[in-house]
Order: C-alpha cells, then structure tokens, then sequence
C-alpha cells in the first residue's frame, strides 16, 4: 500500500512539474516577445530551444504510464504541446498506457496529432 502512495505521488510529483514548466516556457515567452533588443529573433530563438530541452529531458526521464497520466490530465493545447516532445521510440509505450476515453483508437487523432506510421499507397 505504502508503494502505491508512493507512486501516486511520483507521478503527481511529475505532473506538477510539466506543468509547471509548461507555464514557466509561456511565461519566458511572453515576456521574450515584449522586449526590444538586437537579436530579438535569436534571443528568442534561444529561449525557445532552452525551455523545450528542459521538457523533452524531463519527458525523457518518465515512465510511459507516468507520460501518460501527463497527458490525460493536460487541457487539448498544451497536450497537443508536450506530446509532439515525447520521441518517436516511445510513442507506442505510452499510448499503450492511456485510460484516458479521448485518446482511445477512434479518437486517438485528437489526442495525438501525429502519426508516426508510414503510410502505404494503395495498390490501384
């Protein structure tokens, strides 16, 4: 029981902590786009590519059924935001562990925007 509480706030834990860089990356954003300064393109270039590092490790890091907890528990954008961050190796692993009725295979398009599945050409 101990280690069932233990996990449930692991990955309570670990949703807080997307979340919160989630905001953290908007936050910088926002502010970025408001100032004038040389470079203003690179600088927020630079920004960009940091916060979502910070993302990807930290996605990278998790347990797929964690991932998946994340990303039911997320509103559509910001879904939509941390999954295109998950690397193609690991989709599969974390579809595999999503409960959430919205992502099931009917609707799994508007839970993940993209797929990574070749697509064949049809023979006619």
């Amino acid at each position: 029981m101990a280690d069932s509480d233990q996990d449930r706030q692991s990955v309570q834990d670990s949703l807080k902590q997307v979340v919160a860089l989630l905001r953290k990356h908007q936050l910088v954003q926002s502010l970025v786009e408001r100032q004038e300064m040389p470079r203003h393109e690179l600088v927020e270039s630079l920004v960009e590519k940091q916060n979502v590092t910070e993302l990807r490790i930290k996605l990278d890091q998790m347990h797929p059924a964690d991932v998946a907890y994340v990303l039911e528990a997320l509103p559509l954008a910001e879904r939509l935001a941390v999954w295109d961050l998950v690397k193609a190796e690991r989709d599969g692993e974390i579809l595999l562990e999503v409960t959430d009725a919205r992502c099931r295979p009917k609707s799994a398009i508007s839970c993940v925007p993209r797929c990574r599945i070749p697509r064949t050409q049809s023979a006619g």
